[in-house]
């Protein structure tokens, strides 16, 4: 007896010994890939330097900086910004998702609190790659409730470093997309664990809906997909007492949070972008009520959740053909045609475009292959959670389609699916490899029955000698080839995030003959010209691409800016750059402007600047003008192109776009074997060769052209010298 209990004691606690090594193993891996997360949107700082990137961070930088300044009510809430969208202005509150600002907020003030001095514009540029970070945890979390640890290691892994992911969180990307992803992940794996009994996991899945929500416009998104789950379980029969009381008590609590949210609001429940969501409690209430009377069948009550299901759909329409609730960006989502032909704005930004299909190789690479194998893996063996996991990755994979945009939305679906194929294959074919790799021994070790045992005889009689080894080394090859799949997968990720990803916008670089790297810096140049040559209170101009920009690192007063609220605003801005010089003075003396800044490539060929955002500003002031002269048309030349050489149309040299990108042009080299004023992104010699400003006087040009500043003349001094 003191032998057996020795015996198992041992035995216990060498278990325990390999479980807590184990947990300690999945411990290491899933820091080391959130340390990847981290490392690998940190190449931008690596390479150049801290600092925010692209538009909207800017914004959310002033916004932050206010909360810390005058706390959440004065500082944000209450936020009448009059330095931008002049004369107009915009409250701030009613119309910005500010669950990121007050993130970041509360998380400079803790650290300030403890001692840890820092720059709030740092932490702000910092705080994507650490959300990043978070994501990748919250990752391997919701695929160990899919299919167990070595499938949430595997997406964790995938996940941290997939490019879909790491264009849009990169450091400096203080946007809202950098926190959309860890709070609609962790709102996923509340929800997935809710529907199997949780009622207070369905609360906290509610809670982090309405965190969603308070952050990041795609909220809708998250609840549309949670109905959709359920609908889908009410149609297949798996819709039980569980998932009927997670749904009922997430869609009452998250809509009661929502509702506290200024920029949301009453839109929750009348809005047609969440009628699919009130549907499906109305559905599964009705379900649950007929279930009650009615001794029905597993199979007739699929039969009733699909009429319903369909009379929902039916209702959802009508009620949605009663309203102009539609937002321009879903309806660009559900039809790919509907952003050019009625929001020429939302057609102008690159990203809003339908995705090219090389876009989902280079942002996915092997995940593109590895995807169908998980999705297969969710049919044949099909649980709540997986029927979960294929509708997140089919209606992902359509969304990345129609909108390059939310290729960000198809990262975890895409990476989740290809860890549950990715585990699979792992556990088919390495077991093959320890069961053909067992010493001899072994195998004699094991006494099957009578009848299994001749049965093998006979067929491994007749595989000849040779077919083991070739059994075995199967196997090892597919193992192999999969790892090496996945070492060249790493190696495209960290290329595109160092590469492509990770080039500046605030500034640009090039590659000199001899290997040097040069900065063109014009644009901080810009903008600090204007914040200390300009009045105060001073009112600039320019498209709204540059809006965020001016008023947080210009600090001047802007007409339009990125939020772009005003649709009419933004087209009497298109309408007085495609005008005449006398017509647009005329109308931006009317919005009260006193200095214009163009955005122009022709010297370096910066290919975004404002000569090809041209047919977008014409498109801006159609929208608003009945002017017949605002017509494409005619500034495109006859053969139908916009050229700025010889051959262009006569409305768009005389433009004020024109004249303020090409004044004083003409006198500049720069091309060696090409005329004085070539234009190096249009590869054409520009057309007019003296141009004269009347009622403009030019103030600023950056080094390399790239920002040009004009003032508006007073009235009195027009065609005059002016001091």
């Amino acid at each position: 007896p003191a032998l057996s209990y020795t015996r198992s004691l041992a035995h216990h606690t060498l278990a325990g010994v390999m479980a807590g090594l184990s947990g300690l193993a999945t411990c290491g891996v899933v820091v080391l890939a959130a340390v990847s997360a981290f490392a690998v949107r940190m190449v931008v700082v690596a390479r150049y330097e801290l600092t925010l990137r692209e538009n909207d961070p800017f914004f959310n930088l002033r916004a932050a900086q206010r909360v810390v300044d005058f706390g959440v009510h004065a500082g944000l809430a209450e936020w009448f910004d009059a330095a931008s969208w002049y004369p107009h202005g915009r409250h701030v509150g009613d119309t910005t998702h500010p669950g990121l600002v007050l993130l970041t907020a509360g998380v400079h003030t803790a650290l300030q609190a403890l001692g840890l001095q820092h720059d709030l514009a740092d932490l702000c540029a910092l705080m994507p790659p650490i959300l990043s970070a978070v994501s990748t945890i919250a990752m391997f979390i919701l695929g160990n409730m899919v299919q167990g640890t070595s499938t949430g290691l595997i997406s964790a892994c995938l996940f941290s470093i997939v490019p879909a992911y790491v264009s849009h969180s990169m450091a400096g990307s203080f946007d809202s997309d950098c926190i959309a992803m860890p709070a609609l992940i962790v709102t996923f794996c509340f929800w997935l664990k809710a529907v199997e009994g949780s009622k207070l996991l369905a609360c906290a899945a509610a809670v982090l809906y309405a965190a969603t929500a308070l952050s990041w416009g795609g909220f809708v998104f998250v609840s549309n997909l949670i109905a959709l789950h359920v609908f889908v379980l009410l149609v297949l029969g798996r819709c039980d007492r569980h998932v009927k009381t997670a749904y009922s008590l997430f869609f009452v609590l998250g809509t009661a949070l929502s509702l506290h949210i200024a920029f949301v609001g009453v839109k929750t429940l009348c809005s047609p972008e969440l009628c699919l969501p009130l549907c499906a409690f109305v559905v599964v209430q009705l379900v649950d009520v007929v279930s009650g009377f009615v001794a029905t069948t597993t199979s007739s009550v699929a039969t009733f959740a699909f009429l319903a299901l369909a009379s929902a759909v039916a209702l959802w329409l009508l009620f949605s053909a009663s309203l102009d609730g539609w937002t321009a960006r879903t309806r660009s989502a559900l039809d790919p045609t509907y952003a050019r032909a009625h929001s020429p704005i939302l057609a102008s930004v690159s990203e809003n475009q339908p995705t090219a299909w090389a876009s989902f190789y280079f942002d996915l690479q092997l995940l593109v292959f590895l995807v169908p194998l998980g999705w297969h893996r969710c049919f044949v063996d099909v649980t709540k959670a997986r029927i979960f996991v294929v509708l997140f990755g089919l209606t992902t994979l359509y969304f990345a389609g129609v909108m390059a945009k939310q290729m960000m939305l198809l990262a975890p679906a895409a990476s989740l699916a290809s860890a549950i194929a990715l585990d699979r294959l792992f556990q088919t074919y390495m077991q093959d490899t320890d069961t053909t790799s067992a010493p001899a021994s072994s195998k004699r070790a094991a006494k099957p029955s009578a009848t299994p045992k001749k049965k093998t005889v006979k067929h491994a009689a007749g595989r000849g000698a040779g077919s083991s080894d070739v059994q075995g080394v199967w196997p090892t090859t597919v193992v192999f080839l999969v790892v090496m799949a996945l070492v060249f997968y790493t190696v495209h990720c960290v290329w595109v995030a160092g590469q492509v990803y990770a080039a500046p916008t605030l500034f640009l670089t090039s590659t000199q003959s001899n290997g040097t790297q040069k900065v063109f810096d014009d644009f901080r140049e810009a903008y600090g010209w204007v914040r200390n040559n300009t009045p105060h209170d001073s009112k600039v101009l320019a498209w709204w691409d540059y809006g965020y920009q001016i008023s947080a690192m210009g600090n001047r007063t802007t007409i339009i800016d990125n939020n772009t609220n005003n649709l009419t605003h933004v087209g009497l801005v298109g309408l007085a750059f495609a005008s005449g010089e006398a017509v647009a003075f005329s109308r931006l003396r009317e919005l009260g402007v006193n200095y214009v800044m163009v955005w122009f490539g022709g010297l370096v060929g910066f290919g975004s600047d404002d000569i090809n955002k041209f047919v977008w500003m014409l498109r801006a002031a159609r929208a608003v003008s009945d002017d017949s002269a605002v017509n494409e048309a005619n500034y495109f030349s006859l053969t139908g192109e916009l050229r700025v050489d010889a051959e262009g149309a006569p409305a768009l040299k005389q433009s004020l776009l024109y004249k303020l990108c090409y004044y004083r042009f003409r006198n500049v080299y720069t091309e060696a074997g090409k005329p004085r004023g070539w234009d190096r992104v249009r590869r054409q010699e520009v057309g007019v060769t003296d141009i004269d400003l009347e009622y403009f006087e030019e103030v600023h040009t950056t080094e390399n052209w790239l920002v040009r500043v004009y003032r508006l003349k007073d009235a009195l001094n027009r065609g005059l010298p002016v001091r």
